[in-house]
């Protein structure tokens, strides 16, 4: 989790200050004197962007009314703040230029009881000097799903239709901003079946046949004093946090519990919450289970379904799971562990699934009171249909 989060951000200035992210905070520590202070606190991972070298990165501060940027090598921060009633929505960079979204203050996407999306008026791309290079604005379209690769920005478009939002197409912005590869001038790598990859250093003349390169390193090293930095514990986003775990080794973490089942899926792996305990495993699940009751049980599902808005942890102990995305497969855990899995079909109506075997599931309509089967593939493609758009209340028996 140290690697992740350091791999995430952290940069060394010219004045041996080092800046890092570590557990939604970010740290500056300077190395001459050893004393750390922190520069934002209680971000998650989503709400920080970093540029392409490092020195450059924005985060989203007073619930989406303000993102600061702040340029490591100049040492200068600046900030960027909504309008009357808007928000904004930190997207990341192309080289060093910071791209982010414009939206109002009521522009969430609600599907079935949770946000999940914003529909964005307008985006902006700002120069290293604060200046707007870019603003991407279409009437009645909005932005959503943006995604950066090298200096292309790819976005979803939608419309409004009805009382939410419809697909309308994709648009690309190609910015002029150069993307280089400074960093790696000159390394090379190849291919090699003991060593698996071997990088090199790409000289600019060729070296004398006989000549040896020689390589120093200090047989000893003292320290003359405790070089301990104190750093005050940071302040997580209070939003709980799903580790993926597979093949004997941590693979990641992440808020969105379908992205931590996608890491641990190909791995034959595991889901924990931030306390370790297991909540989706891929490997250790029976070939046959069906639930008792199913009627009992959907009266107060119901309930709480009337008041899902996310993923969230409940007085009890027990979680609701947001699995949208999730396959078939992957949901079939959670009734091997005796938990109704709600399955969401047209119009906000929804199926229950209370039982599978080898070829079907069991599946209860809580609208007609009726259950009935479905085959495993048949079924898969029913709600691939709908978005594989999941709900569980995991209770650990």
């Amino acid at each position: 989790m140290l690697a992740q989060d350091l791999n995430r951000f952290s940069y060394l200035t010219a004045e041996d200050v080092v800046y890092m992210y570590l557990g939604g905070t970010i740290y500056s520590v300077n190395l001459m004197s050893g004393e750390a202070s922190e520069v934002a606190r209680g971000l998650s991972a989503d709400e920080l962007a970093v540029s392409e070298s490092g020195s450059r990165l924005a985060w989203q501060e007073e619930d989406g009314k303000v993102i600061r940027v702040m340029d490591l090598k100049s040492g200068r921060t600046d900030e960027i703040r909504a309008g009357q009633g808007g928000t904004l929505k930190v997207l990341g960079f192309v080289g060093s230029d910071l791209v982010y979204g414009l939206a109002a203050a009521d522009s969430d996407i609600v599907e079935n009881g949770r946000v999940t999306g914003t529909a964005m008026y307008a985006l902006e791309i700002v120069s290293d000097t604060m200046e707007v290079a870019t603003r991407y604005e279409k009437d009645g379209l909005y932005i959503t799903d943006v995604t950066i690769s090298d200096s292309r920005v790819h976005m979803r478009r939608i419309a409004k239709s009805g009382g939410g939002y419809a697909d309308v197409d994709e648009d690309t912005l190609v910015c002029n901003e150069e993307i280089g590869g400074e960093a790696s001038s000159g390394i090379g790598w190849f291919a090699s079946d003991e060593r698996r990859r071997v990088y090199f250093v790409q000289v600019d003349q060729g070296i004398e046949s006989g000549r040896r390169i020689r390589l120093l390193t200090p047989r000893k090293m003292v320290a003359e004093e405790a070089n301990t930095v104190e750093m005050a514990g940071g302040e997580q986003s209070g939003e709980l946090v799903f580790c993926a775990y597979g093949r004997g080794r941590y693979l990641g973490c992440s808020r969105n519990f379908t992205e931590a089942v996608g890491m641990a899926y190909d791995a034959m792996g595991m889901v924990t919450d931030e306390n370790g305990r297991v909540v989706w495993n891929r490997v250790n699940r029976g070939n046959i289970r069906t639930l008792g009751d199913v009627e009992a049980q959907a009266a107060g599902f119901a309930s709480i379904l009337r008041e899902f808005d996310g993923t969230r942890r409940m007085d009890d102990g027990s979680l609701i799971l947001d699995c949208r995305g999730l396959s078939i497969p992957q949901i079939l855990y959670f009734i091997d562990r005796g938990n109704l899995v709600a399955g969401y079909t047209e119009g906000g109506a929804y199926l229950l699934i209370y039982g599978f075997d080898p070829y079907n599931i069991s599946v209860y309509d809580p609208a007609s009171g009726s259950t009935f089967k479905m085959g495993l593939n048949d079924s898969e493609a029913y709600f691939k249909s709908f978005g594989n758009d999941f709900i569980c209340v995991f209770q650990r028996n």
